[in-house]
C-alpha cells in the first residue's frame, strides 16, 4: 500500500505517483495494480489523474491510498552460501507537475522505500525403510507372527535462503511398538518417553542452503514390532504423523510442518 497526503494548506494539482520494483525475486507476470498502469519498459507503476481522478487536485491535508501486489518467484534455490536473507525492495515517489504560486521554490516531491523480507522454503521429509538406510534392520519382511522385525525411520530437514531455529519435531509410538534405542547419529538430540510414547527431536539451527549446498539435517531411529495372531492381514502403524514447529530467523515467521504416519507397508 502506498499512502499519500498533501501536507500543505493549499491545493496541489496534477499529482503523479511512481513505484519502481526490484524484480530480482518477483514474478513480474503476477504484478497486480489497483487503478494504476504498468510501464513494461521499466517495470514501474504509474498512478496519475488519468487513472486516479483524485490526483487531479489534492486538497489541503487530503490523503489516500493506492496499492499493488506481486508474487515471489517460486523455487528460488541458493547457488552459494551468501544467497540468504533476501528482500524485495519497492521505491515510490510522488511529484506534482506544477507547483501552486504560493509554494513556488519549494520541492513538491517525496520518496520512500520499503523492503519486504522473503520467507525461506523449509522442507520436512520422512523416509521409512527396512534396508538401504543408515540403520541395519533385522527380522522377517513381511512381518511374521511371533517374530521381531525392526524398521528404520529417517527425518530430514532442508532450508533454502534463511536460517531456521527453534525446531521441535514430535511423534508418538503406539504401545505395541518398541523403541529400540538405536539412533544415527548417536549424539542426535532425540529422546523417547516410554510413559507417553512421544519421540522428541531438537536438531538445533538449520542453516540456509541445508539440503541444497550441504546435506539435509537428518536423524534416523529404529522401531521394532512383533506381530500377534490378531495382526494377520493388517497394516500396523509404527509411529504417528510427525509434527514440526520452527521459526524463520530472518522474517520471524512461525512455521508448522507435518508428515504422514509410518506403517509396516513402508509405502515411501
Amino acid at each position: 500500500k502506498v499512502h499519500y497526503k498533501n501536507t500543505t494548506n493549499v491545493q496541489i494539482p496534477n499529482v503523479t505517483i511512481l513505484a519502481n520494483i526490484d524484480d530480482a525475486y518477483i514474478d513480474i507476470k503476477t504484478l497486480s495494480v489497483q487503478w494504476g498502469v504498468i510501464d513494461g519498459r521499466t517495470n514501474s507503476i504509474i498512478w496519475n489523474p488519468v487513472s486516479v481522478p483524485e490526483l487531479a487536485v489534492l486538497d489541503p491535508k487530503e490523503e489516500g491510498v493506492v496499492s499493488f501486489s506481486a508474487t515471489v518467484k517460486q523455487g528460488f534455490l541458493p547457488k552459494r552460501f551468501s544467497d540468504k536473507n533476501l528482500t524485495v525492495a519497492a521505491r515510490t515517489r510522488i511529484t506534482a507537475v506544477a507547483a501552486p504560486e504560493s509554494l513556488s521554490g519549494l520541492p513538491l516531491e517525496s520518496e520512500d522505500t520499503v523492503s519486504v523480507k522473503i520467507n525461506t522454503q523449509f522442507s520436512f521429509n520422512e523416509k521409512a525403510y527396512f534396508q538401504d538406510g543408515l540403520l541395519q534392520n533385522t527380522g522377517p519382511l513381511p512381518p511374521t507372527v511371533g517374530q521381531r522385525t525392526t524398521f528404520g525411520v529417517s527425518w530430514q530437514l532442508s532450508s533454502t535462503i534463511n536460517d531456521v531455529d527453534g525446531i521441535e519435531v514430535s511423534a508418538k509410538v503406539p504401545p505395541n511398538v518398541e523403541w529400540t534405542g538405536r539412533v544415527y547419529p548417536q549424539d542426535a538430540n532425540i529422546t523417547y518417553d516410554p510413559n507417553t510414547g512421544i519421540i522428541l527431536w531438537k536438531p538445533g539451527k538449520v542453516f540456509a542452503g541445508t539440503g541444497i549446498l550441504i546435506s539435509p539435517a537428518r536423524v534416523d531411529f529404529q522401531l521394532a514390532f512383533t506381530p500377534a495372531l490378531v495382526h494377520i492381514g493388517q497394516v500396523i502403524n509404527l509411529v504417528s504423523g510427525a509434527a514440526l514447529e520452527a521459526t524463520d530467523t530472518f522474517t520471524g515467521t512461525k512455521m508448522e510442518r507435518q508428515v504422514s504416519s509410518v506403517n509396516t507397508d513402508l509405502l515411501n
